[in-house]
């Protein structure tokens, strides 16, 4: 029983940390070139104002082979994920063809 408990206690607390990336804003965790950057790189700033966390813009877009890597790599890490997450206001900025028909 003492067993039964303990893990019970050890899977609540895992869930409680556990990293939901669908919680994210979309300018974390795509590439859409649709969305003007300035936009998302100002709703970033007022976003970690008055927190510890740094903004890291991400060039790149799906045809990108090293960012494809990364969000694999992230996807397969969750706690380096989280931690990444956690330690930056991600932006995405979409560079390639058709960047000029931003909203």
């Amino acid at each position: 029983m003492k067993k039964i408990v303990i893990l019970l206690l050890v899977s609540i607390a895992v869930a409680l940390n556990a990293f939901d990336i669908e919680k994210l804003p979309n300018y974390s965790t795509e590439y859409d070139k649709k969305v003007n950057p300035y936009k998302s790189l100002a709703t970033a700033m007022q976003k970690v104002k008055d927190s510890d966390k740094k903004i890291l813009l991400l060039v790149g877009g799906d045809w990108c082979k090293w960012c494809g890597t990364l969000d694999n790599f992230l996807e397969d890490k969750e706690k380096i994920a989280k931690s990444f997450y956690d330690s930056f206001e991600v932006v995405r900025v979409y560079y390639g063809k058709d960047t000029s028909k931003v909203t």
